[in-house]
């Protein structure tokens, strides 16, 4: 893609506002994309989910077969600190770039460098906790590698604004491109990488390849490019404001969606993290990241209906999105969570082998979890979009409040995973009650509501678990592979059929989940304007 020009003379305007677009710049003009753009763009990004993470599965299988229990709780220690590290990633900016109402090209500026600086900050710190974890008597393979794990921090944070500008564009389908051909890159190279007898560094050199390759496809897809000039301290304010609520809550999101690993990694063995890591690596792939996925479609058209209907006086018409993407969201999780419920044990002997057979009830209640997880997923998104973060913040707060102790007990007094993994299912029920009680109080939609929306798909998913479990039993000759395959055709053809038969409208539900299109910006961000006069 060629670069964008910059025109000749730029026309001085007031300081932030949006400035004219730049004559050669490709990107769509102002105003409403087609709504089949954007659910094309949905049904892509979740598609696309599902292909990175059956490739991330293909390569956590791979590890656990070459590293054992022991080995795969190094591994879990090792991704839980970059996970912890990378709570203050991009300060909340990428979300107050897609949530601002009006930016100029100087915003996007100001948030890279912002964003690269906080990103080597975490790459020092992270050489810093290998550093002194190895003084202190830190597994050595696990201090060996946080230094050079150091380096996805800046990698990722180079394609940040694009991305950022790509979402808040509606090109959905760019975006989550961007990110299977990362996990694609990062899958080829580790277990090449691995199979040659590199053990945990493959893993840590395909993850590099992977970020390397997601920010060039993503500079090579945007046609915006850095200006390295000081940003003026208004624009930095304005995306303070903003982004300061999404950092904490990062943080206290991890807190509560990890809290278990956490707890485990520091009470427990390593070999009792690596079977637990195990056990709840396919829920977060299969249910977790798939929701997270829904985020990056759900949020810009949440944002973009928020300014329209504050506009026209239609605040309703958020609280309808709502309602659809909760139904959507469910009528696709609900048979996921649920179904690798039901299959837990032949999942982990064909996955993982005998080594690990004590992780198929642990994932069994972990997998559980998936329900009241999604269910109360999208009010983050309803409160990011309307300008109130800070309600987010307080119920990320209650929900680590009633976590922490819960699970920590969990360990502390019954030592066994499979009551850990109950009392995290626990506090998912807990935290979702908490959110649709936030969204009954501050957005008008009815906890009754949102249950009756969802009801066909509980219903549905309940009964084909429970013909699962039945045909499980008459199964168990079966190798288990066959066995596996033979349980996911019958459970998807029976939950297809019950849905059809208990409520056809769920299915145009799906069609629906965006039919509200978020614009593509005034421009794309044109050349820096000169600074205002005083």
């Amino acid at each position: 893609m060629k670069q964008m020009e910059t025109p000749a003379a730029v026309t001085p305007v007031k300081a932030g506002a949006p400035l004219p677009p730049a004559p050669d710049t490709g990107e769509p003009a102002s105003g409403a994309l087609r709504p089949g753009a954007v659910v094309g763009g949905a049904a892509f990004t979740l598609i696309a989910n599902y292909g990175a993470s059956l490739v991330n599965l293909s390569v956590t299988v791979v590890l656990a077969h070459n590293l054992g229990p022991t080995g795969m709780g190094v591994v879990a220690a090792a991704l839980l600190t970059v996970e912890m590290i990378d709570t203050v990633r991009n300060l909340g900016l990428r979300e107050a770039l897609i949530y601002e109402p009006d930016l100029d090209r100087r915003y996007f500026n100001a948030a890279f460098l912002v964003i690269l600086a906080v990103a080597l900050l975490q790459a020092l710190c992270m050489v810093a906790a290998g550093i002194a974890g190895a003084a202190l008597g830190m597994e050595p393979r696990l201090a060996h590698l946080l230094p050079w794990l150091a380096l996805i921090f800046p990698l990722t944070a180079l394609g940040t604004p694009q991305e950022a500008m790509l979402a808040r564009q509606g090109r959905f389908i760019r975006r989550a491109s961007a990110e299977l051909l990362n996990v694609a890159v990062k899958a080829v190279v580790a277990i090449a990488l691995i199979e040659l007898g590199w053990g945990i560094a493959g893993l840590v050199a395909g993850m590099l390849a992977g970020v390397v390759a997601r920010a060039v496809y993503l500079w090579v897809r945007s046609t915006w490019r850095p200006a390295l000039r000081r940003p003026a301290a208004e624009i930095l304010l304005t995306l303070y404001r903003y982004g300061r609520h999404i950092v904490f809550v990062n943080l206290l999101s991890l807190l509560r969606a990890k809290a278990d690993q956490y707890l485990v990694a520091a009470l427990l063995m390593p070999s009792a993290l690596g079977t637990y890591y195990l056990a709840a690596r396919i829920p977060e792939m299969a249910i977790f990241a798939a929701n997270v996925s829904i985020t990056n479609v759900v949020f810009p058209t949440f944002a973009h209906i928020a300014r329209e209907g504050g506009r026209a006086g239609r605040p309703e018409d958020l609280g309808a999105a709502y309602i659809r993407a909760i139904r959507a969201a469910m009528l696709l999780m609900v048979p996921v969570s649920l179904g690798i419920a039901a299959t837990s044990l032949p999942i982990v002997e064909v996955l993982f082998g005998a080594r690990f057979d004590q992780a198929a009830p642990i994932l069994a209640v972990l997998a559980l979890g998936g329900i009241p997880l999604t269910l109360g997923w999208s009010s983050g998104d309803v409160f990011k979009a309307t300008g109130r973060p800070h309600l987010l913040t307080a119920v990320t707060l209650i929900e680590v409040g009633l976590a922490i102790p819960v699970l920590a007990l969990a360990i502390l007094f019954i030592h066994d995973l499979r009551w850990v993994a109950a009392a995290m299912v626990a506090c998912e029920t807990a935290s979702c009650l908490v959110r649709l009680r936030f969204m009954a109080r501050y957005e008008g939609v009815g906890i009754g509501e949102t249950l009756r929306a969802v009801a066909p798909s509980l219903l549905a998913g309940v009964l084909m678990a429970a013909l699962v479990l039945g045909a499980g039993l008459h199964l168990q000759p079966l190798a288990p592979a066959l066995r596996l395959a033979l349980l996911i055709a019958l459970g998807a053809a029976v939950y297809a059929g019950l849905i059809l038969a208990l409520d056809r409208g769920s299915v145009a539900e799906l069609r629906l989940l965006l039919r509200r299109v978020p614009p593509a910006p005034d421009a794309p961000p044109a050349p820096d304007a000169p600074a205002a006069q005083g």
